[in-house]
């Protein structure tokens, strides 16, 4: 039995790891002192009526209280009341009458008083751990402020500056904002980013025919040519006529406004991608890329994959055979296009 305990402690540590928010995992960290508790009061009762049922004649709390109780759960319930006290510091009704009695009231008294000391300790520590992580994007958030209004930001702007890191702050994170990923060894996070971005760049016809064939050049695009960002309602990606960044942007939640050149508006959903032309060829945007809720964005960055490319294409490895072909048929149809577009066409 002992080695279930143990044995149950490691499959709750599990289930503790896989509660991602902080609220579920209180509530969890509160279920499992009530359990224990549940447990320990259950033992608890059941060696309060062992010492009050004596295999001598002397006089014990039993004689006293049963008088008027013959069913074995009603004297099961006084007893576990009496247990339940004891984490209260005891009840008045039922008490102790000979030493053996009163030795085992107190020893369950301090044992009691241990366990409730140890369980509000580890609550109020969760509680303000919580808190200090709230706390401390508030006063972030106070610093954003009082730098604009020390420098003259326009209010307008300022505005959507805050915006922008509130959402920053309480929406999904960024691998730049946890700290912890800098300790993991390097093996760990390649595996972790190749899961992370393979499963984006599959949206594209391309990058899922590399992945299905297993490419190694999806490893070293997932880790060296990819990042996340997120935006705010209202921010702008990319407008008309900017000379472009070689960045492939791809919508991971949130939904965004392209306007062209003829101001017709296309909404851009999740799983989405869009100015995929940076990669293959000089360019130009063509629109207005619009934030129209909080959005996520993966980017493909132009250059890295570039000069991931530029070692194989050197030794001429087969590998890059793919991408070679699917530019020069992708500038061809780009240029057949009548009306350019930032958009898949």
């Amino acid at each position: 039995r002992l080695l279930r305990l143990v044995r149950m402690q490691e499959v709750m540590s599990k289930l503790t790891e896989h509660l991602e928010s902080t609220r579920i995992s209180f509530c969890a960290q509160t279920a499992k002192f009530a359990a224990a508790f549940v447990f320990f009061a259950h033992f608890v009762a059941c060696g309060w009526w062992a010492v009050g049922t004596p295999e001598t004649n002397r006089q014990s709390w039993v004689d006293q209280n049963f008088a008027d109780l013959s069913s074995l759960e009603a004297k099961y319930l006084v007893c576990l009341h009496w247990a339940w006290s004891q984490f209260t510091g005891g009840m008045d009704q039922v008490h102790p009458i000979s030493t053996y009695e009163r030795l085992y009231a107190v020893s369950i008294g301090a044992l009691a008083f241990g366990a409730s000391l140890l369980a509000v300790s580890a609550l109020t520590s969760s509680l303000t751990q919580s808190l200090i992580t709230g706390g401390k994007g508030s006063r972030q958030l106070s610093q954003l402020k009082l730098f604009l209004r020390q420098n003259c930001i326009p209010r307008s702007l300022s505005t959507r500056l805050c915006r922008n890191a509130s959402h920053a702050m309480s929406g999904d994170l960024t691998e730049d904002s946890v700290e912890l990923l800098s300790v993991i060894s390097t093996p760990l996070k390649m595996q972790m980013f190749t899961l992370m971005y393979s499963r984006i760049l599959s949206w594209h016809p391309l990058f899922l025919d590399l992945i299905n064939d297993s490419s190694p050049l999806v490893r070293k695009i997932c880790n060296g040519a990819m990042s996340m960002i997120q935006l705010a309602e209202g921010d702008i990606v990319f407008s008309r006529s900017d000379e472009a960044e070689p960045h492939m942007f791809f919508i991971v939640s949130g939904t965004l406004s392209y306007k062209d050149s003829f101001e017709e508006e296309t909404i851009v959903g999740e799983q989405s991608y869009v100015a995929e032309a940076v990669l293959w060829t000089e360019w130009t945007h063509m629109g207005d890329l619009i934030a129209q809720s909080p959005v996520k964005i993966a980017v493909l960055d132009g250059h890295e994959l570039h000069e991931l490319c530029r070692p194989l294409l050197q030794a001429s490895k087969t590998t890059t055979l793919p991408l070679l072909q699917y530019a020069r048929e992708f500038v061809k149809e780009l240029n057949e296009q009548e009306f350019k577009t930032d958009l898949p066409f």
